[in-house]
């Protein structure tokens, strides 16, 4: 994992894709459950909240759903099966204009701030798969030359994925090691990995009970959008600050 140094004052900021950098979670879900759906045979998976696996990242989830279903632990050519035809299945969706990828209100530009400041590196993580995970940041207008992205491609575990991206994001920059890190996503499965890595944590929901659920899941702050810069920053130093072992207030 990264190196934390508590005399180094650079600060690691990792972003989520879905639902926080991207306004793409409700169609992620439904094409998920779509290319198990068109992989399985005969079967009718049934895919519960994200919050409800162990694990919330795609490829873990394929692996307990396929499990399930087929009464015995999923193959990895299954596994693959899936990914490729839930790629596929993204890609022709916007292609098509089925889909039309749009950033969280002022997302693209808060990442590129995150980016341009000396006392920061940042990277961005999924749960899903590098090849989606491009295809949503490069539409929804994100600059990607050098960003550091870490993927289910990476690890199964979400908390191991925030570890990599970390990882990335310190030797792209060359950096000995971070003061802090400070993880910002949309998920209650976000907070519980960035427990686990032992980050700070700000949330961003628009809806009150989501933003509730995730101030008791441990963010210290939460926003609606990016569109308030300063707040943005307030934020994340409120995470920064905030007792690692203690949900937000």
């Amino acid at each position: 994992r990264c190196l934390l140094n508590p005399h180094f004052t650079v600060l690691l900021l990792l972003f989520d894709i879905d639902g926080t950098l991207t306004d793409t979670e409700a169609d992620d879900a439904r094409l998920f459950r779509q290319a198990l759906c068109d992989v399985v045979e005969g079967g009718e998976p049934e895919v519960g909240p994200r919050e409800s696996y162990a694990e919330a990242t795609n490829a873990a989830m394929v692996r307990t759903i396929l499990g399930q279903l087929l009464g015995r632990p999923a193959r990895e050519i299954e596994v693959m099966a899936v990914h490729g035809r839930y790629v596929e299945l993204w890609s022709k969706a916007v292609e098509s204009g089925e889909i039309v990828i749009r950033p969280v209100p002022g997302a693209p530009e808060i990442l590129a701030a995150a980016r341009r400041r000396e006392d920061v590196v940042t990277a961005v993580y999924s749960g899903s798969w590098l090849q989606d995970a491009g295809i949503k940041l490069a539409i929804g207008g994100f600059d990607l030359d050098e960003l550091a992205v870490a993927t289910c491609d990476d690890s199964e575990r979400l908390s191991g994925i925030m570890n990599t991206a970390g990882i990335y994001a310190q030797a792209a920059a060359g950096v000995p090691g971070f003061s802090d890190t400070v993880v910002v996503g949309d998920g209650v499965w976000d907070a519980k990995a960035a427990r686990a890595i032992g980050a700070g944590m700000v949330g961003r929901a628009e809806d009150p009970e989501r933003a509730a659920a995730l101030r008791r899941a441990g963010a210290a702050a939460v926003v609606g959008d990016f569109n308030d810069i300063e707040g943005f920053w307030n934020a994340v130093e409120t995470a920064r600050r905030a007792p690692r072992s203690q949900a937000g207030n």
